[in-house]
């Protein structure tokens, strides 16, 4: 049983903290709240996800980022109404080696029933150009994206 003015103070404080002046209270905010286990959280959580997808702070993007998975595990109809595939299609190119992995990650899973994210020629390059500013774990991700193109 859930207490509907609790979690409404909740969900209120985290909203504000989203907005706060500090990126590590930005993103740890936007973790809390996409970790809230509530019936009705799914309809507040598109406008803080996004709001975090075009933060200026990578560490609350990548947290943005994977918000968009756990959005997705939420209810897979409210993510696909919403723009935030093509978002993180789009992110790929992030000047954050860790939030362009997280991308990868994130579309993987969201498009696992469709083979995974589409990959073309234009990503590939642009990915292996890159290579080099990953850590060893994010160059295992792609170079295992580069294995799957065709």
């Amino acid at each position: 049983a859930t207490n509907p003015d609790l979690s409404l103070l909740a969900i209120n404080t985290l909203q504000k903290d989203c907005r706060d002046d500090d990126p590590m209270t930005r993103g740890l905010a936007l973790r809390s709240f996409t970790s809230l286990r509530l019936p009705n959280i799914v309809e507040y959580l598109p406008g803080v996800i996004q709001a975090g997808l075009r933060d200026q702070s990578p560490y609350v993007r990548k947290t943005a980022v994977l918000s968009c998975l756990k959005m997705h595990n939420y209810s897979a109809d409210a993510l696909a109404s919403s723009d935030m595939v093509n978002q993180l299609y789009t992110m790929l190119r992030d000047r954050d080696p860790q939030v362009v992995t997280n991308c990868i990650n994130a579309l993987n899973e969201i498009l696992a029933a469709e083979g995974g994210m589409a990959i073309n020629k234009p990503i590939i390059h642009h990915l292996l150009n890159r290579i080099k500013e990953f850590n060893e774990w994010s160059q295992c991700v792609v170079l295992e994206l580069v294995a799957r193109y065709k």
